[in-house]
């Protein structure tokens, strides 16, 4: 069991949509639907309930669900983690302006500002 396949669960599992999911995940349909049967497969338990109108969670899904998110959110929390640790964190300034704004304000200082700190990264947009 992969993580994407925690996430692939979870998506379903909000939506009560294999359709919905898919669409939230940006996959095909049939794909998700295959990996959430692989994921069933490999764990030994059925997590939904499907019919041809309805999806809803088993009382295994349920369960599972809990941990899974608490899963998804706990790697996020360790890979940020060891980003900060090793100062590859990066910070992001987001702008939109006019071009002749930008041009003339912002992108002279864009090279200082990454010299000045690796971490820090411009992106502007006219």
């Amino acid at each position: 069991m992969e993580l994407r396949h925690l996430r692939y669960f979870v998506a379903v599992a909000d939506a009560l949509s294999f359709t919905k999911g898919a669409q939230k995940l940006r996959l095909a349909q049939p794909s998700l639907t295959r990996q959430i049967k692989d994921l069933e497969e490999t764990i030994g338990v059925r997590l939904f309930d499907r019919s041809k109108r309805r999806v809803s969670l088993t009382e295994e899904g349920k369960f599972f669900l809990a941990d899974a998110k608490r899963v998804l959110a706990h790697s996020t929390e360790i890979v940020q983690a060891v980003q900060r640790l090793n100062g590859r964190e990066r910070l992001a300034l987001i702008s939109a302006t006019s071009r002749i704004f930008s041009t003339a304000c912002f992108r002279p200082a864009s090279p200082h500002s990454s010299a000045r700190s690796p971490r820090f990264r411009s992106i502007f947009s006219t």
